[in-house]
């Protein structure tokens, strides 16, 4: 991948601009604002509607906030969006009314069993949604991938929920129906052996059972991880939509605390997790972003290994069974099971309770469990205000909503992270954060938010300077012009002892033929030192450059362009078809 410079190109444009007559994007907003939404239910679980301004009160870390904007959202206005003019791609997507409903389906936590079930509840669920209901379909196994953007279609979403088929993941962990082959031996031997031979096999298998459990809490640990990095992912996607978006996760949970239970013979240190800090960044990231989670188990009323036909090794002896799986319980694997389940219950519980949301399990009708959180993610009331000016970067900030009335639940993400300090060196060009990001046909991150308009050059380009010249000059291709326009705001510049406001921002560009082959590539940075007044004109008219990218005349692939806040490690990415480029190009 080639890397450039684009200091002059950043430096240069926003100043052409001011002679030029460019539409600037509305995409800015108050980056002092903190909103949330609040869902009000009664004592019997109905939503509460009416309330008045005066009827909230707010408190950040315990002290007052003045309520800047209050809104009531009732769920009979469908939520429109307001697509781009043509010729231009963006990853900010304009909401109005209403709210975006969000389905994630969870192959990773999800055993392949269950998933027939699934998807029979989701296209029941998708086709029983009242008309005009937007709804976006994202499946996540190790990355997410977009299955379905918006759309109020149910035959398409249908369609989309259908094609999926059933998927495997190598991180799908249970506890087994039986011990595993080592351990059953070993529980032969001693049942054939003398009291010295019994003590030997019985350490064996105490070993045996403790470096499985190892074994499985790296696992476990894994699928966590890829579960937390799948739901940032997500979350990046749907930052560019304004307004709550509900967030329906289907899946078999994770749990963030892996820990042995307390009845296991062997070393009960082993294989203990703790993951709450990464659950932290995953909530907050989620939270600020104004999604709303909502956990659906898909897997229905939990069945123990007890109850499950077959299992003969359930009526041997105790003594056995417990040797065999190193527990003092009375039913070692039930024990295990429900140990399991507890743990990823209660994470979906804190996910939800994080964010303003609500967890459903142990219901065989997930259908009526996406259609209960839709509901309530669909009535709601909105506040917004200025958090105080002494708040420490990264600092952990506690939010309490009140509102008059007696017996009423109030659902609500109950604090924030403040925005971190910057890092005191950049991300790396090619971060692992950019190159998830810059997968072919990956969700467009909007964490950083941009609008890419194509034309054509009207003069004479220097081949060397153009993304994809050596790859197509031996056939009929044109070149096109990206401008983009970068909402300022989305970028975190900070003030230096030199009185200038710095920051650093990368662009990468990608071309991918129509299997996902990287064709060409381009990586540029700017260093960028700001005085007063260029700044000040950037957060107005947005910080702009542009690019040219050489494409064939015929055939099918994309261009991807991110564009890397190197300081804070976010970004955002707009993906466009050649076609689509090649006939919106106007002459520039």
């Amino acid at each position: 991948m080639r890397h450039h410079s684009l200091i002059a190109s950043f430096l240069l444009l926003p100043a052409l601009a001011s002679g030029q007559n460019v539409s600037v994007p509305t995409l800015h907003t108050d980056v002092r604002l903190t909103t949330v939404d609040v869902v009000i239910t009664d004592k019997n679980g109905n939503p509460v509607p009416g309330l008045k301004r005066e009827d909230f009160s707010l408190r950040e870390n315990k002290q007052a906030q003045a309520l800047r904007g209050f809104e009531e959202h009732t769920g009979t206005t469908p939520t429109q969006y307001d697509p781009p003019r043509p010729g231009v791609f963006t990853n900010a997507t304009a909401a109005r009314g209403g709210v975006s409903n969000v389905l994630l389906i969870d192959f990773l936590n999800t055993p392949p069993q269950d998933q027939p079930f699934m998807r029979d509840q989701l296209v029941k669920f998708v086709q029983a949604q009242p008309a005009g209901t937007r709804t976006a379909i994202f499946a996540m196994n190790s990355s997410v991938t977009l299955l379905q953007d918006f759309t109020a279609d149910p035959r398409i979403l249908k369609a989309a929920l259908v094609s999926m088929g059933t998927r495997f993941s190598a991180f799908v962990t249970k506890p087994p129906a039986v011990p595993n082959e080592n351990v059953q031996a070993l529980e032969t031997l001693y049942e054939s052996g003398n009291p010295a031979v019994q003590s030997i096999v019985a350490g064996l298998m105490q070993v045996t059972n403790d470096i499985q459990t190892r074994q499985d809490s790296v696992v476990t640990r894994n699928n966590a991880l890829y579960t937390m990095q799948c739901l940032r992912e997500v979350a990046e996607y749907l930052a560019g939509v304004n307004g709550r978006k509900n967030l329906v996760w289907v899946s078999g949970g994770f749990p963030t605390v892996i820990q042995r239970d307390v009845e296991a013979t062997g070393n009960p240190f082993v294989g203990n997790e703790m993951l709450g800090t990464e659950m932290q960044q995953t909530q907050n990231l989620l939270a600020s972003s104004q999604i709303s989670v909502y956990p659906v188990d898909p897997r229905g009323v939990p069945v123990r290994p007890s109850q499950l036909p077959g299992n003969d090794l359930l009526a041997s002896d105790l003594a056995a069974q417990q040797r065999m799986n190193g527990s003092r319980s009375f039913s070692p694997q039930d024990k295990e099971y429900d140990n399991s389940v507890f743990q990823e219950h209660v994470s979906m519980e804190q996910l939800a309770d994080a964010t303003g949301g609500k967890a459903f399990f142990n219901t065989n009708d997930i259908a009526q469990g996406m259609k209960q959180a839709i509901d309530d993610g669909t009535r709601f009331y909105t506040l917004s205000y200025t958090p105080p000016l002494s708040v420490k970067p990264g600092q952990f900030r506690d939010i309490e909503v009140s509102v008059r009335g007696k017996g009423l639940h109030l659902a609500y993400r109950h604090g924030y992270f403040a925005v971190p300090p910057r890092g005191a060196t950049p991300s790396a060009l090619n971060s692992k954060k950019t190159s998830l990001a810059m997968q072919p046909m990956a969700p467009q991150s909007s964490e950083v938010l941009f609008q890419m308009e194509v034309s054509k050059p009207t003069t004479n380009i220097d081949a060397a300077k153009v993304i994809g010249a050596p790859v197509f000059e031996a056939q009929p291709h044109g070149t096109y012009q990206l401008n983009a326009v970068v909402d300022f705001s989305t970028l975190q510049f900070s003030p230096d002892a030199d009185g200038k406001m710095h920051g650093v921002v990368d662009v990468a560009t990608v071309i991918y033929d129509k299997n996902g082959k990287v064709l060409d590539s381009r990586n540029d940075r700017a260093t960028l030192a700001l005085d007063d007044a260029r700044y000040q004109a950037m957060l107005k008219s947005g910080m702009r450059y542009h690019q040219i990218v050489a494409l064939p005349d015929k055939g099918d692939g994309y261009v991807r362009v991110a564009v890397h806040d190197a300081m804070t490690d976010k970004l955002g990415t707009v993906q466009m078809a050649m076609d689509s480029i090649r006939t919106s190009a106007k002459p520039h």
